[in-house]
């Protein structure tokens, strides 16, 4: 469970930088049609003059939020830097303010409209950005202790009303942001779990619960896929089929137990054996194993079948009715694909060369040429 905690935490984090990011790019666009509705809607009912500093508060404004709404979503895989982030914030807070206190001086009975402005902007910003504390507070409360400070200003004898709206909105932003932050965090423990539950029955699906190897399923998917690419790149591919010699008398003299041992073993081995990142060790079924070895020639998977042998011979694993020796041998049947072949064909070449090996005498190895 302790293992648990960090996996979920770093994709918390990585989730609420997403979110973060993404919804800084819609605050921009959202605040970039917000800027175009006050700029027409000044302009049309003529609330005050379109002089030099109106167009200087309403440029820079414009700008950021351009930006922001055309190039904050290019880091969706990879996140910005959250200080860049919050200095991109910073900005855009600090551009709004000035666009507000541009309006407020050249027509200060807009005082209300300014309010709703600014509600509206902190409204965006928890939308935004409730999972990041620090840039709710970074963009929240400045908006609004300048609207309260404003409104204060227009009405210096009701000290009450933008003080008591104050407290709430900050009372407001707290709580909001929590309660979102609650329910965001629940829905990536889920996720987390989801994904979990999904690896988890994936590995069912392609591992054998006795030996930890790699399944039947899992063996004939990947033969597909070395077989496409050895057609593609024209390097060789060569199969291993492994046999472990009288293992039904293993079960009948030392108990299935001792075989399952034997099992576990043997799978070590070869687990050992395939020790190149695309070679497979599957359990074939019952007794036999097999190694996929891609881009290897006979030679060198005789010299993998020889170790095998070798590896096995120092286990030393005792088999006392055995007719061959007192401890555990194997067959093994080795063959390269050929164009032409597809898996089926490729399997039951090596289930041949098996086959011989077994008739020969057992604890041997035939190559097919």
């Amino acid at each position: 469970m302790d293992q648990d905690i960090p996996e979920f935490k770093s994709q918390l984090r990585l989730e609420s930088a997403l979110y973060v990011q993404n919804g800084l790019q819609w605050v921009s666009a959202a605040s970039l049609l917000l800027l175009a509705a006050i700029t027409l809607n000044w302009r049309l009912n003529e609330i005050g003059p379109a002089d030099w500093g109106f167009f200087m508060a309403v440029l820079p404004l414009a700008f950021i939020c351009l930006l922001g709404a055309m190039f904050l979503g290019h880091g969706a895989v990879h996140p910005y830097s959250r200080w860049l982030l919050l200095v991109f914030l910073m900005l855009l807070v600090w551009c709004w303010l000035l666009f507000i206190a541009e309006l407020l001086q050249v027509a200060p009975q807009s005082i209300a409209a300014m309010e709703a402005v600014a509600d509206i902007l902190v409204l965006l910003l928890m939308m935004g950005l409730f999972p990041d504390a620090l840039m709710i507070a970074a963009g929240q409360v400045p908006l609004v202790c300048f609207i309260c400070l404003s409104r204060y200003q227009s009405m210096p004898e009701n000290l009450a009303f933008p003080l008591s709206k104050f407290i709430c909105l900050l009372v407001i932003i707290a709580v909001g942001q929590q309660v979102l932050f609650s329910w965001f965090s629940r829905a990536i423990a889920g996720s987390v779990e989801k994904q979990k539950l999904l690896k988890q029955f994936r590995r069912l699906a392609l591992v054998d619960g006795l030996t930890n190897l790699s399944n039947r399923r899992h063996l004939d998917e990947l033969l597909k896929q070395e077989i496409r690419a050895a057609q593609r790149n024209g390097r060789p591919l060569c199969l291993l089929l492994l046999d472990i010699d009288y293992f039904k008398r293993l079960n009948d003299s030392l108990g299935h137990q001792a075989g399952d041992d034997c099992l576990v073993q043997v799978a070590a081995l070869l687990s050992d054996a395939a020790c190149r990142p695309r070679d497979l060790a599957a359990r074939y079924g019952g007794e036999e194993f097999v190694l996929l070895l891609p881009e290897t020639p006979l030679e060198g998977a005789l010299a993998k079948a020889q170790s095998v042998a070798a590896l096995l011979h120092q286990r030393n694993i005792s088999h006392p009715d055995s007719p061959i020796a007192d401890r555990v041998t194997a067959s093994q049947g080795i063959c390269q694909w050929q164009p032409g072949m597809d898996a089926d064909a490729l399997l039951q070449s090596c289930d041949r060369r098996l086959y011989r090996a077994k008739g020969q005498g057992r604890n041997c190895i035939i190559v097919s040429g």
